[in-house]
C-alpha cells in the first residue's frame, strides 16, 4: 500500500497522488505485455515503491500468463463491483509489485465505459505510487481512455515496417486527444545492432521519440515465460533485463 507521505487526504477520502503509464503496442505482436510486466518488476524494485500492475486489455489480455498470477480479483469484477479495489486483496507477485489481472476463461470479460476506467485508474492511483497499465493493442475506448489519462505513455514497436508504421498510425489517432505534455515515447523492442533503425532515425520518420531499444533476446525471454517467470527473477544479470533500466531513467516516479 502507499506511505502516508504521498497519500492525500481530502474530507475523509483519498485523492489520488500516484502516477500511471500506460503501455500501448503499434500492433499485434510487439511484446506489449512482456514490457509492460518487465517494467513492473523495474519499478517495484526501486526503494519504497508500491506498485499495481493492471490489464486493460480486456479480451485478449495475458498478464496472468507472463507473471504466473491468475487469482485474486480482477479488472471487471472490481469495476462491477462499483467499490475501490482493496490493495491489499490483490495479488501479489514475489518481486513485490501487486496485479490486477483477468479472469484466464473471460468468464467476465463485458464492456467497459470509459467512466469506469477513469475511476478504475483513480481508484488505483489512491493506493499506489505507481500504476502499470497494459493497454494492448487496439485503438477502443478502453485503451484510448487510458491513454489519455495516464500520466505517460509509452508507445511499443519493433523495427518491422509495418510495426513503425502503426506506430505512426497511434501516434497520430494519441495526438487527436488533446493530450497535455509529451503525447508519447516510444520503445523499440527486438532491436538488432546492426539494424540501422535507431531512435534518431524513428523520429525523423514518424516523429517518436524512443527513450529505449530493448535488444532481441528471444531465448531469455522465451525461458522466463516457460517458466512463467520475469526477467529479473530468470535472468537478473542479462543484458535485456538491464535495457529496461533505459525506460526508468526516463520515467522517474
Amino acid at each position: 500500500p502507499k506511505t502516508s507521505s504521498t497519500v492525500s487526504r481530502i474530507e475523509g477520502g483519498l485523492m489520488p497522488t500516484g502516477k500511471a503509464i500506460a503501455i500501448l503496442g503499434a500492433k499485434g505482436g510487439v511484446g506489449t505485455t512482456t514490457i509492460a510486466a518487465n517494467l513492473a518488476a523495474e519499478f517495484a524494485a526501486r526503494p519504497d515503491q508500491s506498485v499495481v500492475l493492471v490489464d486493460l486489455n480486456l479480451f485478449l489480455g495475458d498478464v496472468g500468463l507472463h507473471t504466473g498470477i491468475e487469482s485474486g480479483p480482477t479488472v471487471l469484477t472490481v469495476i462491477a463491483s462499483d467499490s475501490a479495489p482493496d490493495a491489499s486483496a490483490l495479488a501479489r507477485h514475489p518481486l513485490g509489485f501487486s496485479v490486477l489481472g483477468l479472469a484466464s476463461d473471460l468468464s467476465d470479460a463485458d464492456e467497459v465505459p470509459a467512466e469506469a476506467v477513469v475511476w478504475l485508474l483513480d481508484s488505483l492511483r489512491a493506493q499506489f505510487d505507481c500504476v502499470v497499465v497494459d493497454a494492448g493493442t487496439d485503438l477502443n475506448e478502453v485503451s484510448l481512455t487510458a491513454c489519455r489519462y495516464a500520466d505517460d505513455r509509452l508507445l511499443v514497436t519493433t523495427e518491422q515496417r509495418s510495426s513503425l508504421i502503426g506506430a505512426k498510425r497511434r501516434l497520430h489517432v494519441l495526438s487527436q486527444l488533446e493530450i497535455p505534455g509529451t503525447v508519447a515515447l516510444g520503445v523499440i523492442n527486438r532491436a538488432h545492432a546492426d539494424s540501422g533503425v535507431n531512435p534518431a532515425a524513428v523520429h525523423q520518420a514518424i516523429g517518436l521519440t524512443v527513450i529505449a531499444r530493448i535488444r532481441n533476446a528471444w531465448a531469455d525471454n522465451q525461458a522466463a515465460l516457460t517458466a512463467k517467470k520475469l526477467l529479473r527473477e530468470h535472468c537478473p544479470t542479462a543484458n535485456v533485463t538491464h535495457d529496461y533500466t533505459q525506460i526508468t531513467r526516463h520515467v522517474r516516479y
